[in-house]
């Protein structure tokens, strides 16, 4: 893994400055930092302090570029790394694992090929419904909020409409999560579209998604994951107010409750129905800032596969503050604090509820 980012810092570092100056761009972030957590959960307490990257924003360094066509037509592209910088390990086992993408642009829209965030992931350049309805755009580190994410993709196409009186609409699917599956059973698909409007102070956005799981040895085919999800935000100029809503069936996760593993080892997915919503608020404070969000979601667990005693109705509660204090358009320093839980109320057994606090601080520089 070291030798591959050597090489790709090395390869950035040789390019001379005409190559440059003709549309590569070489841009990074790097973020560390100190986080304390309590974590209480059926009879027992779990107290950790550790250093951190990417409370803030995800260590990374990327290289994007382009070339224009003429007549409205380009072509593009981004590559994108995530690091740790604690220990300098690679994330996620790959090279780009945050985006690896090529795009072609016309009057005709925007195609893109390649790993890239789903709409409801969180991440990447099509990250819709978390950066319009999430003051903290996916949580604060172990509090994640009322929602239940998807991820990164890889083999995906993503289709972006022009924009028309403020409306874009947009298209994704995705092939495989791996190599394809002789059988189209193997292959674990996404389909997702939304539709975003944009006009002064007003952001809002609808998206659907789609998963449908490759099928487990001995339990043949899961049910499929749907996600609806409604998100906007308002700018007032003394403070932007942030919310969302949204329904799932058939997920792995939900209000910060992430499910393990199934009894032969594969994902527990297809089990985890409910609804969320979240609301929040980033504050300007002249050129520093404070956000706040808070959240709800309800639902149930154990439709597909469970066995007598494991269903259950879920809760979880979830709210956090954070303040960051800029030194430059690239520096900054952010402290705040988050509390999260979420409770499993058994059909046949007694609750159980976890608890998890959480202050942090850390540093943010990008480049």
């Amino acid at each position: 893994m070291n030798c591959r980012l050597a090489a790709a810092l090395s390869a950035a570092l040789l390019i001379p400055g005409t190559a440059f100056s003709s549309g590569l761009t070489l841009y990074g972030v790097v973020d560390t930092g100190l986080r304390y957590s309590h974590t209480a959960s059926e009879g027992t307490t779990a107290d950790s302090l550790q250093m951190m990257s990417g409370q803030n924003a995800g260590s990374r360094f990327g290289f994007k570029g382009g070339e224009s066509l003429g007549s409205g037509w380009r072509v593009g592209f981004k590559l994108e790394n995530q690091f740790e910088s604690d220990t300098g390990n690679e994330k996620g086992g790959r090279l780009f694992h945050r985006q690896s993408t090529a795009d072609v642009s016309s009057p005709y829209g925007r195609v893109t090929f390649g790993r890239i965030g789903t709409f409801s992931s969180a991440a990447g350049t099509y990250d819709l419904f978390f950066g319009t309805g999430d003051a903290f755009d996916g949580g604060d580190g172990l509090i994640t909020g009322p929602y239940s994410f998807d991820t990164r993709r890889n083999n995906t196409v993503t289709y972006e409409s022009p924009s028309a009186a403020g409306l874009t609409g947009y298209l994704q699917y995705s092939f495989s999560q791996g190599d394809e599956a002789p059988h189209e059973s193997g292959n674990e698909r996404y389909l997702g579209a939304a539709a975003a409007y944009r006009r002064g102070a007003l952001n809002a956005v609808i998206t659907a998604e789609r998963v449908r799981y490759a099928a487990i040895t001995g339990f043949g085919k899961r049910e499929d994951k749907q996600v609806y999800g409604l998100a906007g935000s308002y700018d007032f100029g003394t403070f932007r107010l942030l919310g969302g809503l949204q329904y799932v069936t058939g997920a792995d996760n939900l209000a910060g409750l992430w499910l393990g593993k199934l009894a032969d080892g594969s994902a527990d997915y297809g089990r985890l129905s409910g609804a969320a919503v979240g609301l929040g608020a980033v504050i300007p404070l002249g050129k520093n800032k404070v956000e706040v969000m808070t959240g709800y979601a309800s639902g149930r667990y154990g439709k597909e596969f469970a066995q007598a005693g494991e269903t259950y109705d879920l809760t979880g509660f979830s709210a956090a503050i954070r303040y960051h204090y800029v030194f430059s358009k690239r520096t900054e320093i952010y402290t705040g604090i988050g509390y999260q839980q979420y409770k499993k109320d058994f059909d046949t057994a007694p609750s159980r509820k976890t608890r998890i606090t959480q202050v942090a601080a850390g540093m943010t520089h990008r480049f």
